[in-house]
């Protein structure tokens, strides 16, 4: 501060509590600094809801995914969940979310109860190409930068164009699929264009089946723990962070 200068500025201070903001599973090393993804994203959450998510696992799963969306207030994006098992056990949409729809978003997932048999992994998938492609769809109009003062300038080839969205899938579960179906869900996702999937395993430690899934390597497959709904946010978060700094 006090380099090549005989008097110092006025210092000015910033203060953060980072262990209450970020509710880091892990204090000791906060995030000093994150960047989330500003919206303009299509989320489709498929959560495991077979027999075995009862108890806790259940709970943590919900509170988790509730925390994760409700995270995503003052940004607009398309969120779709299904409640898979071998059927669908219940499902939610909402395209370009209010903070309103974000909350009506995450009090269903609190109220969530519904547990059947099975883990049918293509199914949970299955309906993930017709929401991006309804999101897409909508032809939002944005501008390509060319501004003035906040007014298009068609003189500097101001225009408007389709937005292209990024297409999130997010895969929770905690058991073992049906036999064959993650090869399925796979080549289901394989047709949809620059998707981006992300699996987390609720402690089961064995990602063999939901590394055919997922297509984001460089994170892996996150095995968290099924009562801790915090480890479990954070790492979902992840999925949005385009950088973060350590302290």
């Amino acid at each position: 501060i006090g380099a090549n200068s005989a008097r110092l500025p006025d210092m000015e201070y910033k203060l953060l509590n980072i262990k209450g903001i970020h509710r880091n599973w892990l204090p000791a090393k906060s995030v000093i600094g994150v960047e989330m993804a500003g919206g303009g994203a299509s989320i489709f959450i498929a959560m495991d809801t077979s027999l075995s998510m009862s108890g806790g696992n259940l709970a943590t799963q919900k509170a988790a995914l509730a925390a994760f969306i409700r995270a995503m207030k003052g940004t607009v994006n398309s969120v779709r969940i299904v409640a898979f098992s071998n059927s669908i056990n219940g499902t939610i949409e909402r395209f370009d979310c209010t903070d309103a729809a974000y909350e009506e978003i995450a009090v269903w997932l609190e109220a969530y109860t519904t547990l059947t048999y099975g883990g049918d992994w293509e199914l949970a998938v299955s309906s993930a190409a017709t929401f991006f492609e309804t999101d897409r769809a909508l032809q939002r109009d944005i501008d390509d930068g060319n501004l003035f003062g906040g007014i298009r300038i068609p003189l500097l080839g101001g225009e408007s164009t389709t937005e292209t969205r990024r297409k999130l899938v997010i895969f929770t579960t905690d058991g073992a699929p049906n036999p064959g179906s993650p090869e399925l869900a796979a080549i289901e996702l394989a047709t949809i264009d620059n998707v981006e999937v992300y699996g987390f395993n609720i402690d089961e430690t064995d990602t063999t089946e939901t590394e055919k899934i997922d297509n984001t390597p460089d994170d892996g497959v996150p095995v968290v723990a099924g009562d801790n709904p915090n480890e479990m946010f954070v790492a979902l978060s992840n999925s949005m962070v385009t950088w973060a700094d350590m302290n």
